[in-house]
């Protein structure tokens, strides 16, 4: 028997948050709100239905980081910054600060970091 278990979306993570888990949810909310934008260009870019859910899965996991509060503060720093030039449409920097990323924690965030990548590369 297999068992397919939905993964939380980000709305999902941050609907069930309460208490002190709340104000990290409030103080992370300008990048759910920016990958999530951006992440509707993931129709346009992945025409493969199950790619696409691949994709959306793995940036699940940077939400899921965050709403957990186990994500290293530098990367934290960076992803900020890197919302950031995505808001204000610098996508060359985002892509800068996406690569400083890789290059600083690649292990711990390899698997939401190459969805990242095709959108930031795509807008």
């Amino acid at each position: 028997f297999f068992f397919f278990f939905k993964q939380k979306t980000a709305y999902e993570i941050s609907a069930c948050l309460v208490g002190s888990e709340m104000c990290i949810r409030d103080r992370y909310m300008p990048i759910y709100e920016t990958i999530m934008g951006a992440s509707s260009i993931l129709n346009q870019i992945e025409r493969n239905p199950k790619r696409r859910q691949e994709m959306e899965s793995k940036l699940n996991i940077l939400f899921q980081l965050l709403a957990e509060n186990k994500m290293n503060p530098n990367t934290i720093e960076l992803v900020q910054s890197m919302c950031h030039e995505m808001r204000v449409n610098n996508m060359t920097e985002a892509i800068s600060i996406h690569s400083q990323i890789t290059k600083q924690d690649w292990e711990n965030n390899k698997d939401w970091m190459v969805p990242l990548k095709r959108i930031l590369t795509r807008r």
